[in-house]
């Protein structure tokens, strides 16, 4: 799938699904929208977002490890600032000419994906905002500190880790 063909149907999982969310728009309206995580049967996975009205008509048709398939819908290249620990460079939007059909699990796409490990070494060559696999044990977990993001305050600890 890409940015270029407009019309497709694939077979998925979704593997994470959001609540809705809402929000104010800049010129003071609410809206909402709702995100999806969803995997085809050859473990790749993308970021799928529904907004507005398609929000309201989507979600209650998706339940999370259910199977389905999505036709249509607008492919873009994935800010991997909101990349949610995707490595695929695209996301989908769900809009008017989207069609969701649930499908019985034949079990042919797996209900999780294949992690990709990095070893702690290869931290300094990663790019920001990159999300990696890692196993670990954690030697010291520090104290509870606010760092502040464009997206959000989140709270974060230090973790001392140890390469296994």
């Amino acid at each position: 799938m890409n940015a270029w063909i407009p019309t497709f149907k694939i077979v998925v999982r979704c593997i994470e699904l959001g609540t809705v969310r809402t929000f104010n728009k800049k010129n003071g309206d609410q809206s909402k929208f709702f995100k999806a995580i969803i995997m085809d049967k050859l473990q790749t996975e993308m970021r799928v977002t529904a907004w507005g009205d398609e929000a309201d008509r989507f979600y209650p048709l998706i339940k999370q490890n259910g199977c389905y398939l999505l036709s249509n819908g607008r492919i873009k290249q994935q800010d991997q600032a909101f990349a949610d620990g995707i490595s695929n460079m695209n996301c989908m939007e769900l809009d008017h000419s989207t069609s969701i059909k649930s499908l019985a699990d034949n079990g042919s796409i797996p209900f999780h994906s294949k992690l990709k490990f990095t070893p702690i070494s290869d931290f300094a060559i990663l790019q920001k905002n990159h999300c990696v696999n890692v196993v670990a044990s954690i030697l010291s977990v520090g104290e509870k500190r606010q760092l502040a993001s464009t997206y959000k305050d989140k709270p974060r600890f230090i973790l001392s880790l140890i390469h296994i």
